[in-house]
């Protein structure tokens, strides 16, 4: 049995291509925000443009497996791959929100595909005793690649051609590793399942957890770059401003996973989420020119966002059989995709009606009623014994598969021929 250093030294090939893939999409994101709000777009329509995104991703989910069943894993990975650097290009050759929206759906249409490629081409070669040590691997790189993808925009003038064109190649670029990577044929890709009633009856907080996870998610990551642009911030500034929100989810993660490991999960979720309310009513009325104090919020704040998602996995992981994992793992895609939408949409009005640090108003109260919530729900169902808990996973921060690489996925029990 290969140890887990073994089976990263041979899916090193994929994790090259996931990380490529994450790095010009962390660009992208970050660009279209920045250049929407130099080009004088409502944000209105920049929300709308940018949560057309959680809709191609949704759709890509159900229908990617039966795509790749018919043509392969490298010529679907190939051919995502290049919608997907295409959509980057146009972006800068049609500088209008609604054909921006066209093109974002198309890139969340391929990005499920090219992440559910990955995600299962490394979930062959992983076995169940070193899925969890893969898993949080692959989310690690997540976060970098992100960071990453945000220094790029220091490189070049968003008002120019030139950043489209990287976040362009970057992607093009994640298909030489695929491409010449030795491996077997990856095991098929199983299209999640989905019973909400389900998913609600096993535990209200996870499906409240995850829609409002997607809905401040939705609404920080493709607003926040308008938010930055809009009240002056420099491109330098911009990229310290992301970047250090990512920082400080990648610090979080382990303090808060020993946590909710040791006791109630969701007393862990209820702190997290009020401390997000409170950090995002301080950031709403914190001048930006503040910059230290501001950055440290930022900080903060990064770090309790980035864990909310994970520990309304982990507790929907705790209540959830094994046998169910591919059902609720598709569950909790569509209702974060749904939150995602909403909270895009949501936080862009806001932002047009009244200012852009209303994006943080709008942030913080979905964190305190969802705090509100978990802190209620302790009243109504009793904790579970810390031993019967599954192990804190965090999971990736954008809405990207149902995964697989989940380490309570059992390969040969749940994956099913299409």
């Amino acid at each position: 049995m290969f140890g887990h250093s073994d089976v990263l030294k041979n899916i090193t090939a994929l994790l090259i291509s996931f990380s490529l893939l994450l790095i010009g999409t962390g660009l992208q994101n970050t660009l279209l925000g920045v250049r929407a709000e130099l080009e004088g777009f409502p944000a209105s329509l920049t929300g709308f443009a940018m949560s057309a995104f959680f809709f191609g991703h949704i759709v890509g989910a159900f229908v990617i497996p039966k795509l790749v069943a018919n043509v392969g894993h490298i010529r679907m990975f190939s051919a995502m791959a290049s919608l997907a650097s295409v959509s980057a290009i146009m972006y800068a050759v049609f500088l209008h929100p609604m054909a921006w929206a066209f093109f974002r759906v198309i890139s969340g249409f391929c990005m499920m595909g090219l992440y559910m490629v990955v995600e299962s081409w490394i979930n062959g070669k992983a076995d169940n005793a070193v899925r969890g040590k893969i898993f949080s691997f692959y989310v690690a790189i997540n976060l970098s690649s992100l960071a990453i993808g945000q220094i790029l925009m220091t490189l070049d003038d968003p008002l120019q051609f030139e950043l489209f064109a990287y976040s362009s190649v970057l992607l093009s670029l994640a298909v030489v590793p695929i491409a010449l990577a030795k491996a077997s044929t990856p095991p098929p890709i199983t299209s999640p399942g989905i019973n909400i009633t389900k998913l609600w009856k096993m535990t209200p907080v996870g499906v409240v957890g995850s829609l409002i996870g997607g809905l401040i998610g939705g609404a920080y990551w493709n607003m926040s770059p308008v938010f930055a642009a809009g009240v002056g911030f420099d491109i330098n500034q911009i990229a310290t401003f992301m970047t250090i929100f990512i920082l400080g989810g990648i610090l979080f993660q382990i303090p808060v996973g020993m946590i909710s490991d040791r006791h109630d999960r969701r007393k862990v979720l209820g702190v997290i989420t009020a401390a997000y309310g409170v950090i995002c009513f301080i950031l709403a009325n914190m001048s930006p020119n503040t910059a230290i104090l501001f950055y440290i919020a930022t900080f903060l704040g990064g770090g309790c966002m980035l864990c909310i998602n994970s520990l309304a996995t982990a507790h929907i992981n705790d209540n959830a059989d094994s046998a169910d994992i591919v059902e609720v793992s598709g569950g909790i895609l569509l209702i974060t995709g749904i939150g995602a939408i909403i909270g895009a949409n949501g936080a862009s009005w806001v932002m047009d009606l009244i200012s852009y640090s209303a994006l943080y108003y709008f942030i913080a109260i979905p964190s305190l009623g969802l705090s509100a919530f978990t802190f209620y729900r302790l009243t109504v169902r009793e904790a579970r014994d810390p031993e019967t808990l599954e192990p804190y996973q965090m999971t990736p921060t954008a809405l990207q598969a149902y995964t697989s690489l989940d380490p309570r996925f059992d390969n040969d029990e749940h994956i099913q021929n299409i």
